[in-house]
This record gives structure tokens, sequence and C-alpha cells, in this order.
């Protein structure tokens, strides 16, 4: 699988802006509607009961358009966004999270205009409000928090593996280089606070690229290998290349990239799930119509 992180945050907290830029295909909604034969104030579908008004679906049609040459992509794409602003709504439903007047309008102030009128603003608004008060949830303690094993086994199913290294460089002396490897190596099995003195060496000593995920670490295949087969907080022993001796350190992901993969992997699973009725005018919505504003014609 590959690591998409904070693509849905983008979808929903850019969606304002993106809405308001100009040049879009089929110029404004309302034109684009006329062309495709939706109403601005039908319900256009519903996702797992919540309707999504014809105005909302134009609006992810019109970006769908701006981004795809395939105009039943870009419809597919629409409704995606329609279950994906719907997942948001019922899964903070489902942990009792709201959004107060007092925040939509405080959010209001602060944000750029979007093209809409305010009624149909605040509703997205809204749904950026949710999203982050989901996210919120997901850190250690929340009602959404998926545990260090989920984030451990997904840091490995994704390969991130961050590792910290103390690097003694040969120099001109192997064998002294050797001889400090194996300083260090006795320090940290005594140290009381292990993690701290492998920092402080570690800044100490030769590597100054400090902690990086391992596919970002420019190891050899052996160096690899022994990163690769540590657990979080282990040390390797002294490993000897050509380079120097190294030892390393297995550290924890970064949890914030992670959490935020995770919540966009349960609203897109809980949106794929999600069961849309389209209306008549939905379900028969001529590609040939969507062709037809991308080029213009």
């Amino acid at each position: 699988m590959r690591i998409r992180i904070g693509l849905l945050a983008l979808c929903i907290c850019g969606v304002l802006s993106a809405c308001g830029s100009q040049g879009d295909p089929g110029d404004s909604p309302y034109r684009l509607g006329q062309a495709v034969g939706i109403s601005e104030t039908e319900t256009v579908c519903t996702v797992d009961g919540r309707e999504i008004q014809g105005w909302q679906y134009l609006y992810w049609l019109r970006q769908a358009l701006a981004r795809n040459a395939d105009a039943n992509a870009a419809r597919e794409e629409a409704l995606m966004d329609a279950a994906l602003y719907a997942a948001v709504e019922d899964l903070a439903s489902q942990y009792g999270l709201t959004v107060s007047e007092e925040e939509i309008a405080e959010r209001w102030e602060a944000q750029s205009r979007a093209g809409l009128d305010r009624s149909r603003e605040e509703t997205f608004l809204r749904t950026e409000l949710l999203y982050e008060k989901l996210r919120g949830a997901c850190e250690p303690g929340g009602a959404l928090w998926p545990g260090e094993e989920t984030i451990e086994a997904m840091a490995r199913e994704w390969g991130i593996v961050r590792i910290d290294r103390i690097l003694l460089p040969v120099g001109e002396d192997r064998t002294a280089a050797k001889r400090r490897a194996e300083e260090c190596f006795v320090r940290l099995n005594s140290a009381e606070d292990q993690g701290e003195l492998f920092t402080a060496l570690a800044r100490e000593n030769g590597d100054a690229a400090g902690p990086r995920n391992l596919t970002e670490a420019g190891f050899n295949e052996e160096l690899s290998k022994a990163a690769g087969a540590l657990n979080i907080g282990q040390l390797s022993g002294i490993l000897e290349t050509e380079e120097g001796f190294s030892i390393l350190r297995r550290l924890p992901p970064e949890r914030e990239p992670l959490l935020d993969a995770w919540l966009d992997e349960t609203l897109q699973r809980k949106a794929r799930s999600a069961e849309i009725r389209l209306s008549d005018a939905a379900r028969s919505l001529d590609p040939a119509a969507l062709a037809g504003v991308l080029s213009g014609s």
C-alpha cells in the first residue's frame, strides 16, 4: 500500500479556495448545471441517507473536470467526493463531535471567500471543522486513537522505519575508529537513559544527516538489513563498512503523518462502502455533455 499522507485533508480543507478559483470547466456551477441537466437545488443523491444537493455535487464535478480529461472518471470522482464528505459527517456524529455556530463564525472571518453565498460556504466550513475534530480525536487518548500497535504496523507496511546512527569514520586509522565505536557501545549498554545518550553520541560522531527514514538513509545492503530487523528502541551491534563503524537505533515512527493517513484511509474505506442512491438526473447525466464542457463546445 502506498502512503497517502494528508490526501483527504487537502480535499476537505482545500475545497473552499478550489471552488472559488477562476477558469474552471463550466465557468460556474449554474452554467455547468445547465449543461448537464442538474438543478442547484435538487437532491442529486443520498449517501447512507444523507442528502447531497445539486450545488454541492456541481462544485465537486467542476473540480473533477478541471483535473480529469475523462468525463466518466470526473463523474465518479465527484460522487466519491460526495461520499467522503458524508463519511466525515457520519463519523463525527458517531463520536459525538459537533461544531458550534461560534466556531463557524470564527472560521468564516479567517477563511478566504470561495465564491459561495454564506449559507453554502458554511456547509463546507462545518465539514472542514468536523474533519479537524476527527483528526484531533486520533491523538493518544482520543476516541479515534488507533493504538501504538496499529501505528507501528502501518509504519512497517509502508516501509517507514526511522533510524538514527552513530558513525565513527575510518579516517586514517581504522583501528582507532573501531576502538571509539566499542567505547560508545559500552557506554550505551551501561547508560541509565540509553536513548538520550545515543542521541548525544550521534550528534557528536560523524553522521550529519540525523534521524531519517530508512528509505532515505542511503545505507548499503548490510546496514539496511540490520536496520530493518530492529524493533523500536533497539540498538544494532557495531557494524563495519568501508566508511567506518556504525551503531544504529530504531526510533518510533513520526506519528503525525501516520495518523493523517490512518484517518484518511478510515474515511475513504467508509466512503467506498457507503450506499449511494442517485437521482434520475444524476443517473442519466450524459458524459457527452461533460465532454462538451471540457472542450468548451
